[in-house]
């Protein structure tokens, strides 16, 4: 649909500048008429006008009845091209040579960026342009007919040929755009999230460390599973917002022995939505909210807060609630000691297919280096 939309905005513009053009074309020759009254001016003033009425009026039908469906990115195209014919045939400033003006026809096809409504109407102008160039009184059909039929289907298909490497361009130029204003996004948004860590450090007791931990580990897993592609930088994104979204608990939580209440455990649930609200409504970053949103669910459907199971959990929740846990067994406590990597991972390995996807845990135990799992490299021993 934005794509659509976006057609439409650009024909909208490219139908306005050929009846505006036409428009100038007409006050034009009305201006020569006051000083000439001749009989060819007479005619080319009457030319403009039909021609200038005619494009105000495709316009103008452009600008109201344009319906947002599959098939309404074609209509500025449709309507540009029976403007160029009509040019064309009508020819209002009977120019010899007016097989030219159509080869700017696949240019403003092109200008409306989108490939399928290039080589649909740029197929469309070739088999009128060839129709139109046997029709052309001006070929002669003696000596060197087959010379200028030559010639002209050349500029026809040279054309064509130019402006698809200028739509080319043109996508590289809006990627390149969106790229840039995605990476200055991005860095405005960690800029944002590191501010609030020297609180998460006062309030949790913890160092920002974890951050670079977590994600290097996520990293270090991720390669062992190529078939589920997380991009560095997302995992980056996660790690640090899976940090600070942590602000929101009160302080004695960290500390606290005892069961939680359910208020408190109420308040640990919020977390996986207070990240998702701290990155706003980017669509890029849908993938890590899903996942941040997700992460505390278990694949027999005890986790929390939607109680998922099964395949309703994406790998990068699971990539980031298994390594969350292993950081959390290795981090020594007031109320606790710390376990060794390997009993961390044997903790772990007890839960597979219960609470984490059994190649998340095999991955987690590659990465680890654990004998084990890189002996057998298809699953866990036992």
């Amino acid at each position: 649909m934005k794509k659509i939309q976006t057609v439409s905005i650009i024909g909208d513009r490219i139908l306005f500048w050929q009846a505006a053009l036409m428009s100038v074309g007409f006050i034009s020759a009305m201006a020569y008429l006051l000083y000439n009254q001749s009989s060819e001016l007479r005619l080319l003033t009457v030319g403009f006008m039909v021609s200038m009425l005619i494009h105000w009026a495709f316009y103008l039908f452009h600008k109201v009845s344009i319906m947002l469906n599959k098939h309404s990115a074609h209509l500025p195209a449709l309507l540009s091209f029976l403007l160029f014919g009509f040019v064309a045939v009508y020819n209002p400033l009977h120019y010899s040579e007016m097989w030219v003006y159509l080869l700017f026809y696949p240019l403003t096809v092109a200008l409306l960026n989108n490939k399928t409504l290039f080589a649909t109407w740029t197929s469309v102008f070739l088999l009128f342009y060839f129709g139109f160039m046997l029709w052309d009184p001006t070929i002669s059909l003696e000596e060197g007919f087959g010379i200028s039929l030559i010639g002209r289907s050349l500029y026809a298909i040279g054309s064509c040929i130019v402006c698809f490497y200028f739509l080319k361009y043109q996508e590289w130029t809006h990627q390149k755009m969106k790229a840039d204003l995605q990476e200055e996004h991005n860095s405005r948004l960690i800029k944002t999230l590191y501010s609030l860590v020297p609180v998460v450090e006062r309030k949790s007791h913890t160092s920002r460390e974890i951050i670079h931990t977590a994600a290097d580990l996520m990293k270090a897993v991720s390669k062992k599973m190529p078939d589920n592609r997380i991009e560095d930088w997302e995992i980056d994104l996660i790690s640090l917002l899976h940090f600070v979204s942590r602000i929101k608990y009160p302080d004695y939580l960290f500390e606290k022995q005892e069961k939680l209440t359910q208020f408190e455990f109420n308040l640990v649930q919020e977390h996986c939505e207070l990240g998702c609200e701290l990155l706003g409504d980017d669509e890029s970053f849908t993938s890590i909210k899903e996942a941040f949103r997700k992460h505390h669910e278990k694949l027999d459907g005890t986790g929390y807060p939607h109680q998922l199971a099964g395949d309703r959990i994406p790998v990068f929740a699971q990539l980031l609630g298994i390594t969350e846990a292993y950081l959390a067994m290795i981090t020594p406590r007031s109320y606790r000691k710390s376990l060794k990597d390997y009993e961390a991972f044997m903790e772990i390995s007890k839960l597979s297919n219960i609470a984490y996807d059994e190649r998340v845990v095999v991955a987690l135990g590659q990465a680890l280096k654990i004998p084990e799992v890189e002996e057998t490299n298809t699953g866990l021993v036992g």
